[in-house]
């Protein structure tokens, strides 16, 4: 496999080629850099038509799927939740499952013909449309998290924990045990036919991405990455082309790109806050959807080489996220949120990237003395403007201590149009060392805000220049305040910490 992995710019680079068949243990050259990122809170609504439906329920929801049509969907969720719209989401009918154990994936074959899973062993399985329910006998009480019938109602597949993988060969009658690769299995997907698919599966730290070719009699993997959870994968037409939403407890996050069958890897999503949890390409590989913490949707419409960012105005975790068609869109997530989306989730901000300049402080913190030599200054980043990147990197110790002092630095005025609003910004820190560190990021309006507002302190990561990201949300600011804004960096834990580069995203609404 030829792995790819980020530098200090998050650019991918080359990394070298390994054996990654089931016996292969290889770790040399499988570090996979990430961006790390702390909890990211409420996000605005970035994303035009974004419209929350009444689920009639609070429990968290983890599944969507409108097999046939815009109009009949499911969804399911804990504590045996299933729901049913005939109206497009309108209005959502609580269905009997006769079960209380938590329901994590749902797939419908047709209108009629469906199956969902979840906790303790269960499968369910109807054939009238929902309107009842029949528990299957898995075999296991061990939790199953996923479930895919690719062609008809009688081949299917089931993943769980601790290496559960079932098939059934006759519509879940009996379930065999297929030899089940490291770790529990998050998702599956055949996107053509039975013979060939991918698990996705977590041990760990390690996530992994595995293939078959033959049923799942054997399965080799073909993707590694270390501190990661891969939930949710998306091969929209075939085997060859697909995608792998990206994210754990420590929070690297992505989103990576197999054209080739899953020979070859490149992560795609460079210069993104959002940690996504879920994604969708509906019709080919070149529209697609993903959904994640904190209401965060991202879209791309040329194949993943670039996404934009956005939310829709609710602060929950999306666990699936089901497009129909590259307009019409649903969501689901936690407290019982469910949301449509009508015109493909259309951008109604914009973005702007923000590089730290020499015109120094106001306050008593440090700041940088020498743009030129230490920071690319140029606010709008011509030629960069899809990662927001500095154009060239010079790593600087800029806070290379414990004693817990800021490095603040001002930022060049007068980027967005006077009557502009700022609704959200998220600043990204990229750290070269650390010596088992935490570290805060700030940010202070020179004039309004008495104090720099800190993020809680998080972990800094091992890795060699991975990031740390943080977003402050339903700001509501004019182009003035981000005007008069600085950007600050400590370690909090009084260990040394040395941070090479740093860059403020902003989201804001355009004067007219």
């Amino acid at each position: 496999m030829t792995f790819y992995h980020l530098d200090s710019l998050n650019k991918l680079v080359y990394s070298n080629s390994h054996s990654t068949s089931c016996d292969s243990d290889k770790r040399a050259g499988f570090k996979a850099v990430l961006y790390a990122i702390t909890t990211i809170f409420f996000i605005t609504p970035a994303y035009g038509d974004w419209t929350a439906l009444d689920s009639g329920v609070t429990t968290d929801l983890s599944a969507v799927d409108f097999p046939a049509n815009s109009n009949t969907g499911y969804v399911v969720g804990n504590r045996g939740t299933i729901l049913k719209t005939s109206n497009a989401g309108n209005s959502w009918k609580k269905q009997n499952s006769r079960t209380r154990a938590s329901l994590k994936d749902v797939d419908f074959i047709d209108d009629l013909t469906g199956y969902a899973v979840g906790l303790d062993g269960t499968i369910l399985k109807t054939t009238n449309g929902g309107s009842s329910w029949t528990a299957l006998n898995s075999g296991t009480s061990l939790n199953l998290y996923t479930v895919n019938f690719p062609v008809d109602a009688n081949t299917g597949y089931v993943g769980g924990d601790s290496r559960t993988l079932l098939k059934t060969t006759d519509g879940g009658q009996t379930w065999t045990p297929q030899f089940g690769p490291d770790g529990y299995v998050r998702d599956i997907i055949f996107p053509q036919n039975s013979q060939s698919g991918y698990i996705s599966t977590i041990y760990g730290t390690l996530g992994y991405i595995y293939k078959t070719t033959d049923g799942g009699q054997n399965w080799t993997r073909v993707l590694w990455l270390e501190d990661a959870s891969p939930y949710s994968m998306s091969f929209p037409v075939d085997d060859q082309v697909g995608y792998v939403a990206n994210h754990d407890t420590y929070s690297r996050h992505g989103i990576w790109k197999t054209s080739d069958g899953g020979a070859n890897w490149d992560f795609v999503t460079a210069g993104i806050t959002a940690v996504p949890v879920a994604v969708d390409f509906p019709v080919n590989a070149q529209t697609g959807f993903a959904g994640g913490y904190a209401g965060a949707i991202l879209q791309t419409n040329d194949a993943g080489t670039s996404w934009t960012e956005g939310g829709i105005g609710i602060n929950t975790t999306l666990r699936d996220v089901h497009f129909v068609d590259n307009s019409t869109g649903y969501a689901v997530g936690n407290n019982g949120v469910i949301v449509k989306s009508s015109n493909g989730g259309t951008p109604q901000e914009e973005t702007v990237y923000l590089h730290p300049t020499a015109s120094g402080s106001v306050n008593t913190f440090t700041h940088i003395t020498s743009c030129s030599a230490d920071w690319d200054c140029v606010n709008d980043q011509t030629g960069n403007l899809g990662t927001g990147l500095p154009e060239t990197v010079n790593s600087r110790d800029y806070v290379a201590d414990g004693s817990g002092n800021r490095a603040m630095f001002a930022l060049d005025d007068g980027v967005l149009g006077s009557n502009s609003s700022v609704s959200k910004i998220c600043v990204s820190l990229a750290a070269t060392q650390y010596n088992g560190s935490r570290a805060s990021i700030s940010y202070q309006r020179v004039g309004i805000d008495p104090a720099p507002i800190d993020t809680a302190a998080f972990w800094v990561t091992y890795w060699y220049n991975g990031m740390a990201s943080h977003c402050w949300s339903n700001l509501n600011w004019s182009a003035s305040e981000l005007d008069a804004l600085e950007i600050g960096v400590k370690s909090v834990s009084g260990k040394w910490l040395e941070a090479s580069q740093l860059y403020v995203k902003v989201f804001y609404t355009a004067s007219p």
